[in-house]
């Protein structure tokens, strides 16, 4: 209904800044922003809600909820820092409020941004306390949102097991409740842990059904997700075709949308199929590791513990295919290049593999 509504939205928005009725924009911005986090539309919606972190004479509720929603689409697109200073804001500010609910997503958002920066116990420790929150208020969306982030921030520090005992738990009351977005979150999390555990049939089943329902809701960045995991399944069977065109879905989805880490994870991923392709394009590959770390130290986003051996591994055979000196001076060459041409390069890997 939105996707239909959208450019109606877009025009009321507009003439409410016109007019100089911030609160106005704020309180809509603020409404339908899961609307613009779903669909991809992260740049827009940011670049109605940026401005929340100005006071403007808002409601306290209004503000609150924007700078929440601001965060949120930030940590989307990897701007790590700008999220964690909308998000604190916004948490002190439901704290004022006595808003439990609002302070407790907060804290799952934040603590989000502190799992993709590698902090991963300070990301656990605000998970836990909504989690707390929840089974307090016996409020059972906050309860399994929070149950899927600690087991996203287990999965990344490779506590597998207890990615999948979390993410078990929060399906289970996602598929409860009806949350189509949770349930689509879930099984994206507990299809890689399959993955990881070597169970591939159960992680192909898993990983589909997230894929589907993502397409259903037309949910970009689950799309990304579930493709770029699907890809991991189809190396690990060695179908390495299949695989670079999953990758490539996947990046091509992830620059549409703005993530930073997630790109650098699909090029990533596309370096490792081009290391298998010959000697020439083992200098691709290190111009694609190249890049990515420089995508990294630009967003602040390390290689998780999960995928640190699978990485430095293959930096470790890439290193042993080429000359040194070519190794070092492709890497260099690709930390310099403009993140459109990295894209660019990765796209055509993966075509010889096999």
């Amino acid at each position: 209904m939105l996707e239909a509504e959208h450019d109606n939205l877009r025009e009321a928005l507009k003439g409410c800044r016109q007019t100089g009725e911030f609160e106005a924009v704020y309180r809509l911005a603020a409404s339908v922003w899961r609307f613009w986090w779903i669909r991809g539309y992260l740049g827009e919606g940011r670049a109605w809600l940026d401005g929340a972190f100005s006071d403007y004479g808002l409601d306290p509720v209004v503000r609150a909820k924007a700078l929440h929603a601001a965060g949120a689409l930030a940590w989307d697109q990897s701007d790590l820092r700008t999220a964690r200073d909308f998000l604190v804001k916004g948490m002190s500010l439901f704290a004022e409020l006595g808003d439990a609910r609002g302070a407790a997503f907060s804290r799952l958002k934040l603590g989000a941004v502190f799992c993709l920066q590698g902090d991963y116990d300070r990301a656990e420790a605000l998970m836990r306390e909504s989690l707390a929150l929840g089974r307090q208020t016996d409020d059972s969306q906050t309860t399994a949102y929070a149950l899927i982030q600690l087991a996203e921030n287990a999965m990344l520090r490779a506590h597998v097991w207890e990615a999948r005992s979390l993410g078990d738990e929060g399906l289970a009351m996602f598929r409860e409740l009806g949350d189509t977005y949770g349930i689509t979150a879930s099984l994206g999390i507990l299809g890689e842990a399959a993955l990881h555990e070597g169970d591939h049939g159960r992680a192909k089943a898993m990983l589909e059904e997230s894929l589907r329902m993502g397409r259903a809701m037309g949910d970009k960045w689950r799309i990304a997700m579930a493709q770029a995991m699907l890809g991991e399944l189809a190396g690990a069977e060695k179908d390495y075709r299949r695989a670079a065109a999953l990758h490539k879905n996947a990046l091509g989805l992830r620059w549409e949308i703005g993530q930073g880490e997630g790109i650098a994870e699909s090029i990533e991923a596309l370096a490792a199929l081009a290391a298998h392709e010959g000697k020439g394009d083992c200098w691709r590959a290190a111009q694609l590791y190249g890049a990515t770390e420089a995508v990294r130290e630009a967003v602040g986003a390390p290689v998780h513990p999960v995928r640190r051996s699978d990485h430095d591994g293959q930096v470790a055979l890439l290193r042993a295919g080429i000359d040194e000196v070519d190794f070092a001076r492709a890497w260099e060459t690709g930390r310099a290049l403009p993140l459109e041409e990295a894209i660019r390069l990765a796209s055509e890997a993966g075509e010889g593999v096999g």
